[in-house]
């Protein structure tokens, strides 16, 4: 979802049609100044929405950043200033604190696993909050985290249900490459007819750059997990296995994967499994990934552990903020 809309539709489901208690206290408006305070250690994020927040509801609201997203913060801290109009900043309060919250929470627990990661990159999942996937990505990157797939569109994933449709892990493999393919072939024909179509006009050549480079925004993970190849030439393509036997069938298939998820494995199976891919593709480690066992993990040396702990286990942090009249 767009920022903005995103936004304004927080604040209307706040305010809705008036602020009754700001209104019934405060008959004349009156210019203050306000302060927000992190009260907990943690990593900044989303400092930037909450000044969004506010000049949303009145363009001529000063808000002064003191901290910048991914800094680390403590508690007692001053992240930001404000000046303008009471009513308008007693109006925005608490939905620029819920966005701060929610998304230095995510970025301080991702910051925390990021601590016992050191060999392989730590990625999260789609499990995120409906309609606040960007948000909740952009959290774990200013936590030191990378953002896995961003959607069912710019990655294929075979999982376990996947396999079943398809009929067997062979199957599911050369149904994907051939449809990597023949998008690819898609994608090619496209651009050459997108090229020929160009104009002279600066307007329109700008708006068509802007479209490419969100188009390959999109598909930066896909990017990052080919190893820095570009994705319009070919989709990563990864396989969850749950098995040894799985891995297995998974290397001996004429069309292999990219990457290998070893998924709800014990211990003792990724090593065995580690060992059997012998760096043929590259491996992610995921589920049941915790803070007391991703160090363990994470010293077998596999290319990535993903998990949703980042953003769904994330504990709200802490802020107020306090007016000065």
């Amino acid at each position: 979802m767009n920022t903005d809309t995103l936004i304004k539709a927080s604040l209307e489901e706040d305010i809705g049609p008036g602020d009754i208690t700001t209104e019934a206290t405060l008959k004349k408006d009156k210019t203050i100044e306000a302060h927000i305070t992190s009260n907990q250690n943690g990593t900044l994020c989303g400092i930037d929405i909450a000044k969004k927040v506010f000049e949303t509801l009145d363009k001529n609201i000063t808000f002064q950043k003191q901290a910048n997203d991914s800094e680390k913060i403590k508690a007692n801290q001053t992240i930001a200033k404000l000046k303008g109009s009471a009513k308008t900043i007693l109006a925005g309060e608490r939905t620029a604190l819920n966005f701060l919250g929610h998304l230095t929470g995510i970025a301080t627990q991702t910051s925390n696993f990021k601590k016992q990661c050191q060999n392989a990159e730590l990625l999260d999942t789609r499990k995120t909050t409906p309609c606040l996937r960007t948000l909740e990505k952009y959290a774990v990157k200013c936590g030191g985290g990378k953002n896995h797939r961003i959607g069912l569109y710019d990655m294929i994933l075979i999982k376990d249900n996947h396999i079943k449709a398809a009929g067997s892990i062979e199957n599911a493999l050369a149904l994907a490459n051939k449809q990597n393919t023949t998008q690819n072939m898609k994608s090619e024909n496209s651009m050459s007819v997108r090229s020929s179509k160009a104009t002279s006009d600066p307007k329109r050549n700008t708006e068509q750059c802007m479209c490419a480079l969100e188009r390959s925004e999109t598909h930066l993970i896909a990017s990052l997990l080919q190893g820095g190849r570009p994705a319009f030439n070919k989709t990563a393509i990864e396989l969850e296995c749950k098995t040894l036997d799985e891995v297995k069938e998974a290397l001996k298939s004429t069309t292999p994967p990219d990457i290998i998820m070893l998924d709800n494995m014990t211990i003792t199976d990724i090593k065995k499994a580690l060992t059997i891919i012998n760096k043929k593709t590259k491996t992610e480690i995921s589920g049941g990934i915790t803070q007391d066992n991703i160090k363990q993990i994470d010293a077998l040396r596999p290319d990535y552990i993903s998990t949703s702990k980042i953003t769904v286990s994330a504990p709200h942090h802490d802020y107020s903020m306090n007016i000065e009249i």
